[in-house]
């Protein structure tokens, strides 16, 4: 499926995603039961510029991967028993990567590549509700969808080598 995507709200995210039960006046589209004490109607968009820079200490190479973590949106229905409702869209996985080598089978030399790119996204609607002050219930509706996609190619490079195999 992918790595998991952990990014809830920047709140969260600063935690190092250990404030998943925190409450206030922000979403929390993983917990729902921590949505209990919005007081205003909460909209939130999640963005994420990650660089990175690697070597093999002959070649360097940078890259920049913006992704988008979201769309979530709160409305407080009844503050003082902590009603709210929350939907969202928000990502679960992500696959992307492209990995190349050369390998020798039987004196030939073997060309392999392996790719894989998509992922999983959700549609969520939730509520929160709070009997009393010291508990809060919490339930999630999700829609899971996306795609992924996987390549593995093996090129010996010799036709007759193949045709061996088959």
């Amino acid at each position: 499926m992918g790595d998991a995507i952990y990014n809830p709200n920047s709140r969260i995210e600063s935690m190092g995603i250990t404030g998943i039960a925190l409450t206030g006046n922000n979403i929390n589209p993983v917990n729902p039961a921590a949505n209990n004490n919005l007081t205003n109607t909460v909209f939130s968009v999640g963005m994420k510029l990650e660089f990175l820079k690697s070597t093999d200490g002959t070649i360097m190479r940078n890259q920049q991967m913006p992704n988008f973590y979201g769309i979530n949106l709160g409305i407080p229905v009844y503050q003082d028993k902590g009603t709210s409702l929350n939907f969202g869209f928000n990502p679960l996985s992500q696959i992307n990567y492209k990995i190349s080598g050369i390998d020798s089978a039987y004196g030939q030399t073997l060309y392999k590549t392996y790719t894989g790119i998509g992922g999983l996204s959700k549609l969520n609607a939730g509520f929160s509700f709070s009997p009393i002050p010291a508990i809060s219930i919490g339930a999630e509706y999700d829609y899971v969808f996306g795609s992924l996609k996987k390549l593995s190619l093996l090129d010996f490079g010799n036709q007759k080598l193949l045709s061996e195999f088959l």
